[in-house]
């Protein structure tokens, strides 16, 4: 047991003795100071900063900026940053300077503020850092935006999309005896069929004295029918069915040549009539308040053999531009009677009943307005729309006015 003792004292004091027998450490001169002092401080510089280590408790604080390094994404910024990676397009909202969310660049500063705070009043402009080229030149990203010349973001006109109330009409035809006068006929053609179409060239003669315009688009129709008022029997004119157009080429003496244009869809034969000039096929009609109080009579329909018509079919009104008529206004087509009745039964506009209340049984729309007459797109019926049926404009109330003109 003493031998034990003894031995545990001597070997605490062997290590003393040979730790004290080391010779002390001289002290490194002056300069060796320095230069061990600008070492350490390249070291630090060289090691990144602690609080732009993505793992680093500091970077959590509102408001921090991250500088973007290759292979970053808002997606897993969001996620590393904020907790969640559908925080992105937040982060995009508080960044402007970024175009384009999916294609962030190695210098660019995206600005993060912790989940559950509220979108800042004023958003900061991180100032994107131009890259070098491999010559030299300054390279920036080509979804990246130059905002130093402007002051400030302007927008002008309405914010967004404003759908047309309109109907892309296409017109058929109604003349009267006047302008049927008043056009040309192709009196004949140098093609070898009966049937003339595109490029066929053809030979028109106008009224003396009708300005011709070289160059220009004339409309080819050709009569359908003629319309006869079914109250008072009197002739209003023809309905016409538009075979296509035909350009004029050149003047000879009382005759006047011309091509047929791609856009004729019917055939034409000597005698067709050629219409106006500029006159346009298709357009786009909007709906237009009605002004005044006006009743009248459909005198006929735009195809001749349908006997009963209903919506986007187009009927003719005995009321026209000299009635103060105007494109876009609406006429109601009306009917008083008892439609379980033979007479209903066989012409419904023929059986009225005075005694009973006025029922509506359709709508339609000007699309054509003529001094004696319109042509009118049926845009609702309740009942089939027939020849002869009642029709009234009524005067729209203010607030059916400021509505029709939204």
């Amino acid at each position: 047991m003493r031998n034990l003792l003894i031995k545990m004292c001597l070997i605490p004091l062997a290590f003393f003795l040979a730790a004290g027998a080391q010779p002390p450490r001289s002290k490194p001169p002056v300069d060796d100071l320095e230069e061990q002092d600008s070492e350490e401080q390249d070291q630090e510089e060289e090691q990144p900063d602690q609080a732009d280590q993505p793992g680093n408790a500091a970077a959590e604080v509102p408001g921090q900026v991250h500088t973007v390094v290759r292979g970053d994404t808002l997606w897993d910024l969001s996620q590393h940053y904020l907790g969640t990676p559908w925080y992105w397009p937040k982060v995009w909202s508080y960044n402007p300077a970024i175009a384009n969310p999916h294609w962030i660049y190695p210098g660019n500063r995206v600005r993060f503020y912790r989940a559950g705070e509220g979108v800042p009043s004023e958003v900061d402009v991180a100032a994107e850092p131009m890259g070098t080229g491999e010559d030299g030149d300054q390279v920036s990203s080509p979804d990246s935006i130059n905002l130093e010349h402007e002051a400030e973001v302007r927008v002008a006109g309405k914010i967004g999309y404003r759908a047309k109330r309109g109907i892309q009409v296409t017109h058929q035809g109604f003349v009267t005896a006047k302008q049927l006068q008043q056009s040309g006929v192709i009196d004949s053609s140098f093609a070898e069929t009966q049937m003339l179409s595109y490029p066929d060239t053809v030979y028109i003669k106008f009224p003396k004295g009708a300005a011709v315009k070289h160059g220009e688009k004339y409309i080819v129709f050709r009569t359908a029918a003629e319309l006869v008022h079914p109250a008072t029997k009197r002739k209003y004119g023809y309905l016409t069915h538009i075979l296509g157009t035909v350009r004029v080429v050149k003047s000879s003496g009382e005759l006047v040549s011309g091509q047929l244009n791609a856009d004729t869809w019917d055939e034409v034969h000597r005698g067709d009539f050629i219409g106006p000039a500029g006159e346009q096929l298709q357009e786009v009609i909007e709906p237009r308040p009605n002004d005044r109080q006006l009743k009248g009579y459909v005198i006929g329909v735009l195809v001749p053999f349908l006997t009963v018509l209903g919506e986007h079919n187009v009927v003719v009104v005995d009321k026209g531009r000299a009635d103060g008529v105007q494109v876009g206004n609406t006429f109601t087509v009306v009917r008083q009677g008892d439609p379980i009745s033979p007479e209903a039964f066989l012409n419904p506009a023929r059986a009225q009943n005075t005694r009973l209340p006025i029922e509506d049984v359709g709508s339609c729309m000007a699309i054509d307005v003529k001094d004696i007459a319109t042509m009118c797109l049926l845009t609702r019926s309740l009942r089939e729309i027939v020849y002869g049926d009642h029709v009234e404009m009524r005067i729209d109330s203010e607030k059916e006015q400021r509505a029709a003109l939204r």
